[in-house]
């Protein structure tokens, strides 16, 4: 099987258009800012978890 490159006009180039490259970075940027959230809902969580595994066991150790 032989492969072919895609054939490439003077217009076209090796370069990205401006658009292309335009929706390239809002896309890194949207994907950057999804980790960051969920890195803080992760946070928020554990910290959440670790306060309601505190009060139990504080519970556990001094029944009312």
């Amino acid at each position: 099987m032989i492969w072919l490159k895609e054939p490439t006009t003077p217009h076209m180039g090796t370069a990205t258009s401006p658009k292309k490259r335009l929706c390239k970075d809002f896309t890194e940027e949207i994907l950057r800012e999804i980790e960051i959230s969920s890195g803080k809902a992760r946070s928020a969580l554990l910290v959440v978890a670790v306060l309601i595994a505190t009060v139990t066991f504080q519970a556990g150790v001094n029944p009312p």
